[in-house]
């Protein structure tokens, strides 16, 4: 399914449909997985958090969370003592630079115990590092979002992650959008200190990833278009 046209339209028809999904999970000890993927500046995250905050106002409580695959990024340390070390933090954000095998693990604790509260990491951008045990997954979470770039690749290590998924939703939006969103991103982020610094990692890196998103990611279940 191909979801166009308004933002708010489109947020309340995959609201209905995470809904639908979780009256429907087939074991109710287990959270519902819904994943949400992307390509760098896409605006996946705007776009899960939206759906995160009608979930929570329409079933009026707080039953949903964003998962962010942020999280999971290599300390800067742990890239420092790795081979390659200059290739790594020029291309930090590309899926070599995560630790999927610890969001394995996560995303399969917080599925499979749903009736426990499980701490997870997200991402201190003033840091450009993870901040561990900063998001609280209560055991009233019944639905999470699981939200990054890399969560549908077909790649050995992050399969795994996508099979946990009950459905699997895609963002995407034009290039020009993209390329501009990044730009300033990296920017106001304090990455890069000029605009054609940040143009320059967006087209070596940002850009570099987007294609492999494309090129090595499973077929989603619902494609939203950002416009």
């Amino acid at each position: 399914m191909i979801l166009e046209g308004s933002l708010d339209s489109n947020i309340e028809t995959l609201t209905q449909r995470a809904i639908r999904l979780y009256h429907e999970r087939k074991d109710s000890s287990q959270r519902l997985i819904v994943s949400v993927a992307g390509v760098p500046g896409s605006g996946k995250s705007t776009i899960t958090g939206k759906v995160c905050k009608s979930l929570n106002k329409t079933l009026g409580m707080q039953i949903a969370i964003v998962l962010p695959q942020d999280g999971f990024h290599y300390y800067r340390k742990e890239l420092m003592a790795m081979n390659d070390t200059d290739v790594l933090i020029k291309r930090r954000g590309a899926p070599f630079t995560f630790n999927n095998s610890r969001f394995l693990q996560l995303v399969k604790e917080v599925k499979e115990c749903g009736n426990a509260t499980i701490f997870a990491p997200s991402f201190d951008h003033e840091l450009k590092d993870p901040q561990e045990n900063s998001i609280e997954i209560s055991p009233s979470v019944k639905i999470i979002l699981l939200e990054g770039n890399y969560v549908h690749l077909k790649d050995d290590g992050w399969r795994e992650i996508h099979r946990l998924s009950d459905e699997k939703w895609l963002v995407l939006a034009d290039l020009d959008t993209i390329k501009h969103r990044l730009v300033q991103r990296h920017i106001s982020a304090g990455i890069c200190s000029t605009i054609d610094e940040s143009v320059s990692r967006v087209e070596s890196n940002d850009l570099v990833n987007a294609n492999y998103i494309v090129d090595h990611s499973v077929q989603p279940d619902i494609i939203f278009m950002n416009q």
